[in-house]
């Protein structure tokens, strides 16, 4: 067991729940494995190492940071939730892929910071082994500590691009932080060494300070106005040469950036934001890209979702990206 993680070993640690993994199985499959809950395998991260190229499945079960900011509570509950619905989606990657479940990394307090340490230390770990993670959330918070284990992997001169789907900058002050400040936290962190694009902003959801703070601090954005298929070809130009300034990419997916008729399980709804299908084309040229190296999904609230819509949509996310990823 590594160093960073023995903190797992004690409270803030459960391992894999492959109850979570169930699905139909078709007769004509002739024994083949053609759904994700047939080939998602455990991974106890406190005893095993991951095989290296896996896609490891992480739940991060906190939404300490979204009572910070003063958002609706439930996003802890959201991993199982999308678990169980990614568990029934046929894949469509390498049957030779080694997919696992490193089960929940837990907030059974309110030390969010030692929640953080412990998402950085497998983040970490898991980049090390060339494997790629994926993160439910759980509260925006997370994305400080996933960039940090990122960093940590693979150096802190790599140049790593932030992809963000959000109706936020979450660029708030950090004296004490929360979900409206991880994009702050790192940047303060790599002063001239800060990439982020944000797709999906809205104005009535950022003060003018934080759209003055975003331009000072160089952050690339499109609107949500513009953030449509409409404008497929500006989005795809300003994707491109983003990615083209980059050497890796980390992708971070804020439910609460759709509009809340797809998603209306969040922590903060949005009646006016962005719809699936310039996402999944967005989600598409990034991960055929060959650069992405990381992926979360977060703010899913399954107390306030709608007959499973908001989890529905962020298991087909996570196996659209997984199925493209090169």
């Amino acid at each position: 067991m590594e160093s960073g993680l023995t903190e797992l070993a004690h409270h803030r640690y459960a391992g894999a729940n492959l109850a979570l993994w169930r699905g139909r199985l078709d007769a004509e499959a002739n024994g083949e494995a053609w759904y994700w809950h047939q080939v998602v395998q455990p991974l106890e991260l406190t005893r095993e190492r991951p095989a290296q190229n896996s896609i490891v499945v992480v739940g991060c079960c906190t939404d300490e940071g979204v009572k910070r900011n003063q958002g609706r509570a439930g996003a802890a509950a959201a991993p199982d939730a999308i678990r169980t619905f990614l568990a029934s989606l046929p894949h469509h990657f390498e049957s030779q892929l080694r997919v696992c479940d490193a089960g929940n990394l837990l907030q059974p307090d309110d030390n969010l910071e030692k929640t953080h340490d412990a998402i950085e230390a497998v983040v970490t770990q898991l980049i090390q082994a060339n494997c790629f993670p994926v993160l439910l959330g759980g509260g925006h918070d997370i994305a400080y500590p996933h960039v940090r284990g990122i960093q940590k992997a693979l150096g802190a001169k790599t140049k790593i691009g932030i992809i963000n789907f959000d109706a936020h900058f979450d660029l708030r002050d950090h004296s004490v932080r929360h979900s409206g400040t991880p994009f702050f936290q790192i940047a303060q962190e790599n002063i001239g060494r800060f990439h982020y694009l944000c797709l999906g902003i809205q104005t009535f959801s950022n003060t003018p300070f934080h759209f003055k703070r975003a331009r000072e601090l160089g952050v690339e954005t499109i609107a949500s106005e513009h953030f449509a298929m409409p404008y497929w070809e500006h989005i795809q130009r300003k994707l491109t040469d983003f990615m083209d300034r980059v050497e890796h990419l980390y992708v971070t997916v804020d439910m609460d950036g759709f509009a809340s008729a797809y998603a209306p399980g969040v922590s903060a709804p949005s009646p006016l934001g962005f719809v699936p299908d310039v996402v999944l084309a967005s989600l598409q040229l990034i991960a055929r890209s060959g650069k992405l190296v990381s992926l979360d999904v977060v703010e899913c609230n399954p107390l306030f979702d709608v007959d499973g819509r908001t989890a529905r949509l962020a298991a087909r996310l996570i196996a659209h990206t997984v199925a493209l990823k090169r």
